[in-house]
């Protein structure tokens, strides 16, 4: 599947050959990588630096990566709404509630297209 969609292990790719374990038992003295961040193959010069990191779980770690995403150019993007969210009761009650607040929050904003 991975290579059907063009996915990269950025870890592996930044980290060649180094040991990284995301998962290790001390009493089965077992490590293992169980964790991933895949990106497209065409993404990894986004990536500056990527590596395992503490988890609150005391046997799992986590992958970190900071992605610069400043330097590429975003094309006119499409927005398309869910319209089938709006048979969702619970959906329909925190949007209400946030437009509400948001007004209110900005309803002295003088741009018209911020607001």
């Amino acid at each position: 599947m991975r290579e059907e969609l063009d996915l990269i292990d950025i870890l592996r790719k930044k980290k060649h050959n180094a040991k990284l374990f995301t998962y290790e038992s001390k009493p089965l003295k077992m490590k293992s990588r169980i964790d991933y961040f895949l990106i497209a193959n065409s993404m990894p010069h986004l990536v500056p630096h990527v590596n395992i990191g503490i988890s609150i779980a005391l046997d799992h770690r986590v992958v970190r990566s900071n992605f610069n995403l400043t330097s590429n150019k975003q094309g006119p993007g499409l927005w398309k709404f869910e319209n089938s969210l709006l048979l969702d009761d619970e959906f329909v009650s925190l949007i209400e509630t946030s437009c509400s607040a948001i007004s209110e929050t900005f309803c002295e904003l003088d741009d018209k297209q911020l607001k």
